[in-house]
């Protein structure tokens, strides 16, 4: 009996040193964090020079709705410090998780409202992807600018808020367009300075 004790208690202790000296990625998984089953999503984070921070998650599922359903999306009730960040449901909810649809033929899009409370150099960047295959491609939309970039894992977009004419609400600036490579051919006219 007292060997199986001493037996559990050093197999206790291996695999405690083991998993303090095994690095851990830097981005908990959506489940960590919410309590959500996700198994394949983004996290998008919005950050300014003084370190403050906001990030929303974008879940796909095969299933679900673009409009906000409550046993899937959470809502967005907060703002960090003077800087925001949600993604919007199909019928305008702000959201800091929002579930989507897997994109088939034709692109997801995904409204995403930043606020700021003064003028100021803000960066959105994708900080986390898990679960998508390579044939998925996202692109970041800055419709003030009619700009868009490739948004991959680690990827920064720099901007001013509240500047000249990005001084409109900034509810209507960006969207990400999610898509998948071998069923759409992207052209970026097509979002600059349309309301989705």
């Amino acid at each position: 009996m007292k060997s199986t004790i001493k037996l559990f208690v050093a197999i206790c202790v291996a695999f405690c040193i083991l998993s303090c000296k095994t690095p851990r990625a830097n981005v908990k998984t959506a489940a960590d964090m919410y309590g959500r089953d996700l198994h394949q999503y983004m996290r998008v984070t919005l950050t300014d020079d003084s370190g403050r921070a906001d990030e929303i998650i974008i879940g796909l599922k095969d299933k679900a709705s673009i409009d906000f359903e409550i046993d899937e999306d959470r809502l967005y009730n907060h703002l960090n410090s003077g800087i925001g960040l949600c993604s919007l449901s199909g019928d305008g909810v702000p959201l800091t998780i929002n579930v989507m649809p897997l994109p088939g033929i034709q692109p997801e899009v995904v409204r995403l409202n930043v606020s700021a409370f003064q003028n100021k150099k803000l960066k959105l960047q994708m900080t986390g992807m898990a679960g998508l295959s390579h044939n998925f491609k996202v692109k970041l939309i800055d419709r003030f600018e009619n700009a868009s970039s490739e948004f991959v894992e680690n990827s920064t977009y720099i901007f001013n808020s509240g500047k000249g004419h990005n001084s409109r609400a900034d509810a209507a600036r960006f969207i990400l367009v999610i898509y998948q490579q071998q069923y759409y051919s992207f052209y970026p006219g097509k979002f600059y300075n349309k309301r989705i």
